[in-house]
């Protein structure tokens, strides 16, 4: 059941990512359609600080991965 739950942390944090570094999503074109800043400009403002986080969550949940597959019962 834990690892139920891990993937679908991982498909809600990917949707996430897909959604702030998207050049094609609304919120992305809308906030920088609002800020009155050009889109490719604003895509590259958060994407170093993007990535950091997504390489973050990749190795925490590979961790936890990892230590559950030597204990299947959790």
């Amino acid at each position: 059941m834990y690892l139920f739950y891990l993937s679908i942390s991982a498909v809600l944090a990917g949707l996430r990512w897909g959604d702030n570094s998207s050049p094609m999503s609304d919120t992305t074109a809308l906030s920088s359609m609002a800020s009155k800043c050009d889109h490719v400009q604003h895509l590259r403002i958060p994407m170093p600080y993007a990535l950091i986080v997504r390489f973050v969550r990749i190795c925490r949940n590979y961790g936890i991965c990892r230590n559950n597959a030597k204990h299947p019962s959790c």
